[in-house]
């Protein structure tokens, strides 16, 4: 029997012992991260992401306008087409959506003139073209078309003659907010070149009896101004207007960060400290009078 329990001892001896040894093995400092380390790697972290963002920003804006000018493209491809092939007027008109603040382009054509009461004569009125859908730029991109001065002393002087760029505004009827905001125009005539003469807005219809809003109205302003006030909402511009009151449709466009704009030119709008921002980064783009193909200048 003793002998036997020194056996049973020795053997929990060596499994006592092995067990300690293994314990011992395992007990060394453990692999980890001290706080000063971590520290570093978050500062790198940090430095790294404050340079590239600027770059990133950089790179999303101009797909973001290269986007834009693909949209436009698109539109104005599709309004010359059927200028040519419907030979009449026809385009595309810049607004603001007040749901969501974002530039649209329209296509609009060139409607019939009703007379001395509701229009004024020389000028081409516009509506939109049936069953076409409207297209939005992307979020966070602007655009305000360029004029041409030079029209400014052949037919008249301009609406707005102190300012190189049409910014977004309303004209005609009455409205209460919230209401679209209408931008420039690019015409084409039915040989397809771009035209660059006077050009109206048609919102009401008064070979409708009694008068309708036309669809450009609606969709500018929407519930904001009723078909029962239509007979008291003059086409812009009206047979009050002086020559001096008129637009004249653009050839091209300048594309740009609206936040930036915004940032750098208190209350916005179109008057001299807009016109120089516009200048300096503002990207051109110009349309071929003949192709009506986009030209992006630098």
């Amino acid at each position: 029997m003793h002998l036997r329990f020194d056996i049973c001892d020795l053997r929990l001896g060596r499994a006592v012992g092995s067990s300690r040894n293994k314990g011992s093995a395992m007990g060394g400092r453990p692999s980890a991260f001290t706080l000063v380390e971590m520290l570093v790697v978050i500062t790198i972290i940090v430095l790294a992401l404050s340079l590239a963002i600027p770059a990133i920003q950089s790179l999303t804006g101009s797909r973001s306008e290269e986007a834009a000018q693909n949209t436009i493209s698109a539109i104005l491809a599709r309004a010359r087409a059927e200028a040519i092939g419907l030979q009449r007027v026809e385009g595309v008109m810049f607004y603001l959506d007040p749901a969501t603040g974002r530039v649209n382009c329209a296509e609009v054509m060139g409607t019939t003139y009703e007379g001395p009461n509701y229009e004024t004569p020389g000028i081409t009125y516009l509506d939109l073209v049936p069953d076409r859908d409207t297209l939005a730029l992307p979020t966070g991109i602007q655009l305000t078309t360029m004029k041409d001065q030079a029209n400014a002393t052949t037919e008249g002087q301009d609406q707005f003659p102190n300012v190189r760029y049409l910014g977004f505004n309303s004209y005609g009827a009455s409205q209460t907010p919230p209401f679209g905001m209408i931008g420039g125009v690019m015409l084409f005539d039915g040989n397809g070149r771009v035209m660059a003469g006077r050009y109206g807005f048609r919102f009401c219809d008064h070979t409708q009896v009694p008068a309708q809003l036309t669809p450009m109205a609606q969709l500018l302003y929407g519930n904001a101004t009723t078909a029962a006030q239509a007979t008291n909402n003059a086409n812009w511009p009206g047979p009050n207007h002086t020559n001096n009151q008129i637009l004249h449709a653009q050839v091209a466009f300048s594309l740009f960060n609206a936040e930036e704009f915004n940032t750098a030119v208190s209350g916005g709008g179109t008057n001299a400290a807009a016109d120089q921002w516009l200048d300096g980064n503002a990207t051109p783009v110009f349309v071929n009078r003949y192709t009506g193909t986009l030209t992006r200048a630098e």
